[in-house]
């Protein structure tokens, strides 16, 4: 990357209920990346502060804006627990409000990410909890039709 070509990632931590490892991976990439690019920390505003996983994990994150968001869905699948129409009309909006404004969204976390609307997205994935997309669409009434 160079900084011309990308000037403002977002770094969502979907796990951010507790402060651990998950925490550690992404706050150490927004520290590096905040040396060159405009760098934002996304979380639902519990467990810590970007501040207080810089001193945890002695790491300079003044450069880091901290973006705290409405408590995210535990899951972006689809049809996930709002099912399949719902998701079409609210969970894209929701998506597309997360990822939208960056050049990079990174999504770190454990469950499918949200559909990335930004220039480039990017998955740190920890430990996957469920199957390939595909698999979860054939699942869900009504889309097995259509396939």
């Amino acid at each position: 990357m160079t900084s011309g070509r990308l000037h403002r990632i977002g770094l969502f931590d979907h796990l951010s209920a507790n402060r651990g490892g998950g925490q550690l991976v992404v706050a150490r990439m927004a520290s590096a990346l905040s040396l060159e690019y405009d760098v934002e920390f996304i979380h639902d505003g519990s467990g810590y502060t970007v501040q207080s996983l810089g001193e945890a994990f002695g790491l300079d994150m003044n450069r880091v804006r901290e973006r705290i968001i409405p408590t995210p869905p535990t899951t972006f699948e689809v049809p996930g627990p709002i099912g399949v129409s719902e998701y079409l009309r609210s969970g894209l909006a929701y998506d597309r409000a997360l990822t939208t404004r960056y050049d990079l969204f990174v999504f770190s976390g454990h469950s499918l990410p949200p559909i990335c609307y930004a220039r480039r997205g990017l998955v740190y994935q920890h430990f996957p909890i469920e199957g390939h997309p595909l698999d979860e669409f054939l699942k869900a009434r009504g889309w097995a039709r259509g396939w």
